[in-house]
């Protein structure tokens, strides 16, 4: 009974243990260090975007303390990022040191040290753009982390826009194309004048006369402590460097733009420096060049009434080319000539000519009202012999007692006034005077109609004919 006891004591222990944990981060199954690894020669291999887990085995403070170093290789050029992890009690005091360094003939060059706090469950180092190459990472003890298991993990991204340590001078500055960019970041320092504050060196080389515009993104969100950059630009010349412009950056401006630098041909550089709690935060430095354009002739084609024509120019710097557009003229038309005229029945047609190229266009001209109908009548003196009246009627042609001419439609005859004896026909116009009309002079009012057509209106006309009975 007592050991039954116990047991469930042990195992009531080692669940209230776990329970401490609650919210942390708990290791998978996965490498751990091995001992003696505490030189550079002994260092664990740590495959890149792999993890190993390690405990520093004694000592209170790093003077007297265990020391494990990891040795990882890039086959090409990229960005490490490197992460430590543990899962000691957040209210527990102590801390270990972090370190990254590169081998260059056969020296041991610190790219970056870290303090991780117990306090800190999960830390990120800054992200390192390295050169392909052998690196080591140390984890030592700074104070009371004694026993305490860590996780070093570390992932690789190939990159050949990323900076690469050390680019902290001119001499080891690195190469930043025309119209390109970089990312980076920085690794160590506080403030810029920090003993061991970190920075970071382009060189921009300008073949032609022209204007550079520098830009500056980050990725800081603004917080209650702002986050500031110096960035610099110089010209080299000869053993000198000219300052062209200068930058404070806040974490306010996520984007900041240099007004466009005037640049001759020659040797150009950008110095990111941090100036207050930049460590860490990733940033994109840009260029674009535009050229100092001398433009000469190479060809041109006129425009013309339809189609356009081009001027072309050469770059006598850069060898750019451009083409500038010259748009179509159109057509310059005179006042048109009527080349079919209008009628009451058909359309009439005005013609155009262009008076630079003669090319023609036409414009339908409407029908036309109908036009007065030209009809003329004149009266005559037509004679009737009484003799002859007194047998039987006697007639008188139209003809020779109205003439009409020029007349459009049908004509007709309408007697308006004169004697009851004499009429008139309708539709010949023949005047009848009736046997037992007495001699003497007779007048008939007689109202000629033309009753038109399609082209002619209808009109008519009034005439007075005389005619005698003797």
């Amino acid at each position: 009974m007592k050991k039954v006891l116990s047991l469930v004591l042990s195992v009531c222990i080692v669940i209230g243990i776990v329970s401490s944990f609650n919210n942390l981060y708990v290791f998978a199954v996965e490498s751990h260090e091995s001992e003696s690894n505490d030189t550079y020669t002994t260092a664990d291999e740590l495959s890149i975007n792999s993890s190993i887990t390690g405990t520093i085995d004694y000592g209170t403070f790093s003077n007297d303390s265990d020391i494990d170093y990891y040795k990882f290789k890039l086959p090409q050029a990229g960005v490490v990022d490197i992460k430590f992890a543990h899962v000691v009690d957040q209210s527990s005091v102590g801390s270990w040191q972090v370190s990254v360094y590169q081998i260059a003939d056969y020296d041991y060059n610190l790219l970056t040290s870290e303090q991780i706090s117990l306090k800190d469950n999960s830390y990120s180092l800054p992200s390192l753009g390295l050169e392909a190459g052998e690196y080591y990472i140390c984890v030592s003890n700074m104070q009371y982390t004694s026993g305490y298991e860590y996780k070093l993990s570390n992932s690789f991204t190939a990159a050949t826009n990323w900076e690469t340590e050390f680019n902290n001078s001119y001499a080891t500055a690195d190469t930043l194309k025309l119209n390109d960019s970089v990312y980076g970041c920085m690794m160590e320092g506080t403030f810029s004048n920090s003993e061991n504050a970190d920075s970071d060196y382009y060189r921009i080389d300008v073949q032609n006369k022209g204007f550079l515009n520098i830009s500056f993104v980050h990725t800081s969100a603004p917080t209650g402590e702002y986050q500031y950059w110096d960035v610099d630009v110089y010209q080299k010349n000869g053993y000198d460097y000219i300052q062209l412009d200068t930058a404070h950056i806040s974490s306010k401006d996520n984007t900041f733009h240099f007004t466009k630098i005037e640049v001759d041909k020659g040797t150009y550089y950008v110095v990111v420096k941090i100036s207050q709690y930049a460590k860490g935060i990733h940033y994109q430095l840009s260029n674009t060049f535009e050229c100092d354009h001398q433009y000469e002739l190479i060809g041109q084609q006129s425009a013309t009434c339809t189609a356009d024509g081009y001027t072309s120019y050469r770059c006598t710097v850069c060898g750019a080319v451009k083409t500038d557009t010259l748009s179509a003229t159109g057509h310059k038309w005179d006042n048109g000539k009527v080349t079919k005229k209008a009628t009451p029945t058909a359309t009439g047609i005005k013609t155009y000519t262009c008076t630079v190229c003669k090319k023609t266009k036409t414009k339908k001209i409407a029908k036309c009202a109908k036009y007065a109908n030209p009809l003329t009548v004149k009266a005559k003196k037509p004679t009737i012999k009484f003799a002859k009246l007194k047998k039987k009627n006697q007639t008188v042609a139209r003809k020779n007692a109205i003439t009409v001419s020029k007349a459009k439609g049908t004509v007709t005859y309408t007697k308006v006034s004169g004697n009851k004896k004499i009429t008139v026909n309708k539709k010949t116009g023949k005047i009848t005077v009736k046997k037992g009309l007495k001699k003497g002079t007779y007048k008939v009012k007689i109202k000629v109609t033309a009753a038109g057509n399609d082209t002619y209106k209808k009109a008519s006309k009034t005439v007075t004919v005389t005619i005698k009975v003797k």
